[in-house]
């Protein structure tokens, strides 16, 4: 039958999308009303609405009516009153692959000649699917993924809707997390490779001037478990910026995570700020894309950034300070980023599941109703990710296959099958009426402790076996559980606290059944004070501790029974003196510390207390050191630690001679000769570890009034960094050498000979 092409007012839903509303649409003869599409509907099929809503079909009529779309039938409409239009509104228009076609909810109006409405009843209406909009191609199904049309005829008239059938979606989740990055003590400047699957990319990028650090540290968001991450140090880019891209991928301008994604996604970013301030997290692809979220201001707790992208190449990264979003500029911690997208569940096979119980119902009274809510099923599908199955994907049985039941008593193995695995795990059934025989203990509470503190039956299990030899697994609750401690038939758990060493047991009820564990209380073995004996310049405090070792009566181990008393604790006492007998008080840290120089300090605890501690009040920026403030001519060099401090170490080479005593040599007593040796098993010279950048000053001389005489500085590698002038020829002064040097291991030596080392002055360089 020919069929005039009918105008649908609504457009139509396509595969992959949401359904719109049913609409009202012109009949064949131009002259229907036209109404207003009706709302998106959910997923979940639930029908559009629309306002005022008619009233509905009563009764849903068969799709076997042979009335055709341009088929007229003959009313008992007077003849002065004929159906002009119908419009149709409400129904069903977002079907998955598998549904039924529903009719329900669908309302016919019909419009008359004289513009009056009314809603058709049931047995007016019949309708029928087309697979093409013209209405030629009828189906007698919706089985598979498409658009269909439903063509109403009510009063002789036609009009028509579309539906959409989708196949169902299969959200993936790749977790693109930092791990398997070796942790460096120094900043990375190359790009560091974080995950690559699925035509999906991470990578974070760095440069010489904006690196990234590597450290291990695990934490938890979303579920998803961490054990790495990256830290990005200062502002990345500023807010608007774009980002500029080299030829290979990296990120010429800062310090970067670029995600390339395969299609549209929903991306998660896991990170925090690196300091108790907020930062500005940026996202953009350079061009028709970017979106800005603030962070708050916790370098505690890991925060979750969410972005909706198309496919393609993005950039994230922390921008500059933004006033209008209360941010600033500085370092934050990369944790991974979740890649989120769907996929037709019909395109993924899955390899394996496995079954998470820990937060299901495990334990039945008898003839309870069964119950999986709360059982989480995973299946490892071919893209290499792990999906959360839903109730319609998997079954749960007895282990051979029949329907599992709670009419009987007993621990049951339940089997989950899914995708064509499966998997394990236990249920109990427990008889409420059944009488308690006897309880054991399962996994003791603390065991071991110190005079003063108080038990703890936190971690405490025990099993309990009834009168069907049922046994379950019971947590301390102070509510079922009842506990005394004894020291042989005596009870002193009021005693606790001032109990001395020994050993002693605790005693539980549980159902009118006791068990016993046993505890130990240790003494003292040993008290020790820590601190450091340097202090820098300008403090206004310092820090110590008192370490109290105990025993547990066999001395076995007693080390891991170590306790720390902060100075914070009360009774910890720490007073400073002006001179060695701790005569003369100084009453604060602050005054103590005013200057560089020596102070002595006694530090005490209850009845304990130290001898007179000698501290060094020193500026840790700057450090020096003398040749004839701490050389002999007898001293050992060679292969020795000469000098340690916080800023460089000095050691002497492997065939360097002692020291020599010159009288009236540039006003030094003692200097170190550096000779010119190629051989580097016999190296002649100086080794300097220079633990942060540091400005050096290197008070340098002659032994002859020969000029021409230079030394260099060579880094590991053997590169000379740095060649000095000319030392000046006059053996009765010194020539001061001034170099910057940045973090590393150097060596000093003469390339000349008879060349003197007298002194070095570090400070700490910006």
């Amino acid at each position: 039958m020919r069929r005039n092409k009918l105008k649908v007012l609504s457009s139509l839903a396509i595969l992959g999308i949401a359904g719109l509303g049913l609409a009202a649409c012109n009949n064949n003869t131009g002259s229907g009303t036209t109404q207003s599409p009706t709302p998106t509907p959910t997923e979940n099929g639930g029908g559009a609405t629309t306002t005022p809503t008619p009233t509905p079909v009563p009764t849903t009529p068969s799709q076997t009516t042979t009335t055709t779309p341009n088929q007229s039938s003959t009313t008992n409409t007077p003849a002065q009153k004929v159906v002009k239009s119908i419009s149709i509104s409400g129904g069903k228009t977002l079907y998955l692959v598998g549904e039924e076609f529903s009719f329900d909810g669908v309302v016919v109006t019909k419009t008359y000649n004289d513009e009056t409405q009314e809603t058709a009843t049931a047995d007016e209406v019949t309708y029928k699917i087309y697979s093409d909009e013209d209405g030629t191609k009828e189906v007698t199904s919706i089985a598979t993924a498409g658009t269909y049309y439903v063509y109403v005829t009510c009063g002789g008239k036609d009009n028509y809707y579309a539906i959409t059938v989708q196949e169902k979606q299969q959200t993936i989740h790749e977790n693109a997390v930092v791990k398997g990055v070796t942790p460096t003590e120094t900043d990375i400047s190359t790009k560091v490779d974080i995950y690559n699957q699925n035509g999906n990319k991470v990578y974070a990028t760095a440069n010489s001037s904006k690196k990234i650090q590597s450290e291990d540290k695990s934490a938890t968001c979303d579920g998803i478990e961490f054990s790495q991450r990256l830290k990005m140090q200062g502002s990345a880019v500023a807010a608007g910026e774009s980002v500029s891209v080299a030829a290979d991928g990296t990120v010429s301008n800062g310090r970067v995570i670029v995600v390339k994604v395969a299609q549209a996604s929903k991306l998660t970013f896991y990170g925090m700020p690196s300091s108790e301030q907020k930062r500005s997290f940026i996202l953009t692809n350079n061009a028709d894309y970017s979106r800005e979220v603030a962070s708050a201001a916790d370098k505690t707790n890991i925060g979750s950034y969410k972005f909706d992208v198309a496919a393609g190449t993005y950039y994230f990264y922390v921008g500059a300070s933004n006033d209008a979003l209360g941010t600033n500029a500085g370092g934050w911690y990369f944790y991974g980023v979740d890649i989120a997208y769907d996929v037709p569940a019909s395109s993924l096979t899955y390899s394996e599941i496995k079954v998470d119980a820990s937060n299901a119902k495990t334990d039945f009274n008898l003839n309870d109703t069964f119950s999986t809510d709360g059982l989480v099923v995973k299946g490892k599908n071919n893209l290499g990710t792990w999906d959360i199955l839903s109730k319609e994907d998997y079954k749960v049985t007895n282990i051979d296959d029949t329907e599992v039941s709670t009419a009987t008593p007993g621990k049951k193995t339940l089997k989950v099958t899914a995708k064509g695995h499966s998997d394990n795990y236990d249920i109990q059934v427990i008889n409420p009426n059944a009488t308690i025989e006897n309880i054991v203990v399962k996994e003791e509470a603390k065991g071991v402790y110190k005079q003063g503190e108080v038990i703890s039956l936190s971690g405490l299990v025990i099993t309990s076996t009834d009168s069907d030899s049922v046994t379950q697994d019971i947590a301390y609750d102070a509510e079922k559980i009842t506990y005394k401690v004894l020291d042989g038939e005596t009870d002193v758990t009021s005693q606790f606290t001032t109990l001395t060493k020994g050993t002693y047991t605790v005693e539980l009820t549980y159902a009118s059944k006791t068990t016993t564990y046993n505890i130990t209380m240790l003494e003292v073995k040993e008290r020790k004070f820590e601190y450091k004996n340097e202090v820098a310049v300008g403090s206004d405090s310092y820090a110590s501790s008192l370490i109290v070792s105990y025993t547990d009566g066999t001395d076995a181990d007693w080390s891991k029974y170590n306790d720390t008393i902060l100075s914070t604790a009360e009774g910890y006492s720490t007073k400073f003196y002006s001179d060695a007998d701790c005569t003369t008080l100084i009453d604060t840290a602050t005054n103590a510390f005013a200057s560089v120089g020596t102070v002595y300090m006694k530090l005490s605890y209850q009845d304990y207390s130290s001898n007179a501690i000698t501290l060094t009040v020193k500026n840790f920026n700057s450090e020096s050191y003398y040749t004839k403030d701490n050389l002999t001519s007898s001293s050992v060099v060679k292969d020795a630690t000469i000098f340690d401090g916080n800023l460089i170490t000095i050691t002497g080479g492997k065939n360097l001679g002692a020291p020599e005593g010159k009288d009236g040599i540039c006003n030094q007593e003692v200097q170190i000769k550096l000779d010119a040796n190629t051989d580097a098993s016999k190296f002649k010279g100086l080794i300097l570890n220079i633990k942060q950048k540091v400005a050096l000053k290197l008070y340098m001389n002659c032994s002859t009034d020969k000029s021409g005489k230079t030394f260099v500085i060579k880094d590991t590698t053997g590169k000379i960094v740095f060649t000095s002038n000319d030392i000046v020829k006059n053996k009765t002064d010194n020539t001061l050498v001034e170099v910057t040097l940045e973090a590393g291991t150097y060596t000093i030596e003469s390339l000349t000979g008879s060349v003197r080392f007298a002194g070095i002055e570090a400070t700490k360089a910006e």
